[in-house]
């Protein structure tokens, strides 16, 4: 596994931070005001699936929608962590139970881990990123 530093989504010129996510797979991150509020995978294209979050949508789907640009931009930040696509399902399984997300509560909260889990944990922890305790 392979983690990005704690950034904001967009750079200076409101384009996206995190290019180099363009289909690969693993797990996103969001923070807001230094609490972790969403914990997000995709299997195939982390760009895509990430930046969703950050786009204005007039459809009536719900969504974690936030807002990046503009005076909330020091409020946001985003970290990704590059994994293989079943690492990703289980990585965003443990930090969702660990961290319990403000904008997905509840929705691994009935799941128990299992021994699969437990070694992606391990390694998760190997990697030693700095700001993720586990």
């Amino acid at each position: 596994m392979k983690a990005t530093k704690w950034v904001h989504p967009y750079n200076d010129n409101d384009r996206p931070a995190i290019k180099s996510s363009w289909e690969k797979s693993g797990v996103y991150i969001i923070k807001e005001k230094g609490k972790i509020v969403y914990v997000g995978q995709s299997g195939y294209n982390l760009y895509k699936t990430m930046y969703r979050h950050f786009q204005s949508w007039t459809d009536k789907q719900t969504r974690a929608r936030y807002k990046a640009k503009g005076n909330r931009r020091k409020d946001i930040k985003v970290r990704v962590i590059y994994t293989t696509p079943k690492q990703a399902e289980r990585l965003e399984r443990i930090l969702c139970k660990k961290y319990n997300p403000r904008d997905m509560k509840y929705k691994y909260a009935q799941l128990d881990l299992n021994f699969k889990d437990d070694k992606v944990a391990k390694t998760y922890k190997d990697t030693q990123f700095d700001d993720v305790p586990f």
